[in-house]
């Protein structure tokens, strides 16, 4: 599966706006992976010898997301939904799709033509474990023994983190720096 990460061909203006989407997101949501699969461009042109401007350009942008979130997310999608337009509302405008990974894993096994698509052509603009790569998707054929596979090492990955920061917390409550110790266990139920 070729990962389209590249977002050298759009104009500055989408570059810099997908560069907010992903960071907005990211920073407040901890989502496992952002996919850009469309957009929309309008530039405005208005010409007039009568104001001071006599050029005057206007560009809109509209971008389709979808944000793949962890089964253990604690928070519904829709208000998922809700917080991302409200997060970046005043920056960008989107319109959003949230799932679960497990429904898209799901989904690819059926080989769902809009999710398959999405994987085999949108831009990512976040893998948050770098395991997109190994997803085994060709055209509308999933070998199922190796996306089981996948599963495993995405979760195993996820676990293997999340053990780090227990690990790491236990020290830190036996030297009784308890702030530091429930920090650690909170980042380890974060990646998890």
């Amino acid at each position: 599966m070729k990962i389209h990460k590249s977002i050298s061909h759009l104009t500055g203006k989408e570059q810099n706006d997908l560069h907010i989407i992903s960071k907005r997101i990211v920073e407040n949501i901890q989502p496992q992976f952002i996919f850009c699969y469309g957009n929309r461009v309008k530039t405005n042109l208005n010409r007039s010898c009568l104001t001071e401007k006599h050029r005057v350009e206007k560009t809109t942008c509209c971008y389709d997301i979808l944000l793949v979130v962890s089964d253990e997310e604690p928070l519904e999608d829709s208000a998922i939904l809700l917080f991302t337009e409200r997060l970046l509302k005043k920056e960008v405008q989107v319109n959003v799709i949230v799932h679960r990974l497990g429904y898209i894993y799901h989904q690819i096994l059926k080989e769902n033509f809009f999710i398959v698509k999405i994987f085999e052509s949108a831009i990512i603009l976040y893998d948050k474990i770098q395991k997109l790569q190994s997803m085994p998707l060709t055209t509308m054929k999933v070998k199922h023994t190796a996306m089981i596979q996948s599963i495993y090492l995405l979760y195993k990955t996820l676990f293997d983190e999340s053990k780090v920061f227990i690990l790491k917390g236990e020290v830190c409550y036996k030297e009784n720096n308890y702030v530091q110790a429930v920090h650690l266990l909170k980042q380890s139920v974060i990646r998890s």
